[in-house]
């Protein structure tokens, strides 16, 4: 089945891969139409592929990540706070010059 996805007339390269795939017809019967269609079809989905990649799994992909990183960005958030903290009691700890032990 075919599909035109939105995207693709956006796309500089679109139209040079139609001009380039459709072969001209001495005829003007539906069976040639039928085939540069075919034709002009399986050619937009190779370069699909070649420009756009899989657009659906890119896009889960990367939701997902969003979704981790949300979901991590507070323990990540408090993980650097601690830091300072620590940090910051060093210092101290230095500065005085008291006994970590103690």
């Amino acid at each position: 089945m075919y599909r035109c996805e939105a995207m693709w007339p956006r796309h500089d390269s679109c139209e040079k891969v139609v001009a380039d795939n459709w072969r001209p017809s001495t005829t003007a019967d539906v069976r040639s139409l039928v085939s540069n269609i075919a034709h002009v079809s399986s050619s937009l989905r190779r370069w699909d592929r070649n420009v756009f990649g899989c657009v659906k799994h890119q896009l889960k992909e990367k939701t997902e990540l969003l979704l981790l990183n949300t979901l991590l960005m507070p323990m990540v958030q408090r993980m650097a706070k601690l830091r300072c903290d620590i940090d910051e009691i060093l210092e101290r700890n230095l500065f005085f010059g008291a006994n970590v032990s103690d």
